[in-house]
């Protein structure tokens, strides 16, 4: 009697055929791309506030990259580039319409999280210092326009 399996050497038929679908096919991703354009452009604090003054954000074919600027004084202090992961409103939804990412501006860590409001961008700043002062961590929020 045919079986699909070879008991013998635990080599199946069907994985057989899985294999040769794989390289015939391709590998398949469950990562879809979302379409950064409503989160692209410059944002920047609509009220003065003691963490975070401006974002960049550019778009491209695999998400985001952020640029952020901490308040410090007389200029803004560049915490840096990062890539960022984008997220749709539904899992219909091409658009992306919120991120999030990590910064390490070298006296904290910093996870940042943004969602378009209408016009506004709201972004939530979860501060974790590192730099072994007696600070709490600390969460805030953020309106930004561009």
């Amino acid at each position: 009697m045919w079986t699909p399996w070879n008991t013998k050497t635990g080599f199946t038929f069907t994985a057989f055929i899985v294999v040769i679908a794989f390289i015939s096919i391709g590998p398949c991703s469950t990562v879809s791309a979302q379409e950064p354009n409503a989160l692209s452009g410059t944002w920047n604090a609509e009220k003065p506030n003691r963490s975070l003054v401006k974002l960049v954000v550019t778009g491209s074919d695999s998400g985001v990259t952020i640029q952020a600027f901490g308040s410090c004084h007389p200029t803004p202090c560049v915490w840096g580039s990062v890539p960022g992961i984008v997220y749709a409103a539904n899992v219909q939804s091409s658009e992306a319409v919120a991120f999030s990412t990590q910064f390490h501006p070298g006296f904290a860590n910093v996870i940042v999280v943004g969602n378009l409001r209408g016009q506004f961008l709201e972004v939530e700043l979860f501060t974790e210092f590192t730099d072994g002062t007696s600070r709490r961590n600390y969460h805030s929020t953020v309106r930004m326009v561009r």
